[in-house]
């Protein structure tokens, strides 16, 4: 079986660099609020892109071991069926949450290659969540207040990093390594 990992490598590794280019940002040229919102957009911009990745990986994955059922398989294309008004079914890009999307897409990896692997929601999902709660008061600023970040909520980022980062490196790692991957 042939995987392609690489338009996850290549879009992982180009959102990454962005992530550590906006936290050397020059304070000299950049106030330090921008700076700190920048690394917010960046990083959910590298969760985002990563996270579609791994969902093509689980689709490349199912079209070998026929796994996913076909509403699993829409959810990973980011497809769902609804019936419009005329009585004909239809489909529509589908909206989810980020947290249910990530475990949603982690866990087809995990049933797909069927790998041993346990998502810990330990102090680093929580980290995630509140991270989200960051990335949305900042998209959506109701007051100057929103816009501006805090250094606890900077390490706060930091920490959600950490932990989503074990989780997609231990999962491609564990793609890699199931011996279902040519």
């Amino acid at each position: 079986m042939g995987i392609n990992f690489q338009p996850l490598r290549e879009t992982y590794n180009e959102l990454l660099s962005d992530y550590e280019f906006s936290k050397k940002l020059d304070l000299k040229i950049y106030s330090e609020d921008f700076v700190k919102r920048s690394v917010v957009r960046s990083y959910f911009a590298l969760v985002e892109g990563s996270l579609f990745q791994l969902k093509q990986v689980a689709v490349q994955g199912n079209s070998y071991y026929q796994v996913l059922d076909q509403f699993e398989l829409g959810f990973l294309q980011e497809r769902s069926v609804f019936v419009a008004e005329n009585g004909v079914v239809k489909t529509k890009s589908s909206q989810i949450s980020l947290v249910p999307n990530l475990l949603f897409t982690a866990n087809s990896l995990i049933k797909v290659f069927n790998l041993n692997y346990t998502l810990i929601k330990g102090t680093g999902y929580e980290a995630f969540k509140d991270a989200i709660k960051i990335r949305d008061k900042i998209t959506h600023p109701k007051s100057k207040s929103d816009i501006t970040l805090s250094t606890q909520e900077i390490l706060k980022i930091g920490d959600a990093n950490i932990w989503y980062r074990d989780i997609f490196t231990d999962l491609i790692n564990l793609i890699d390594n199931s011996g279902k991957v040519t």
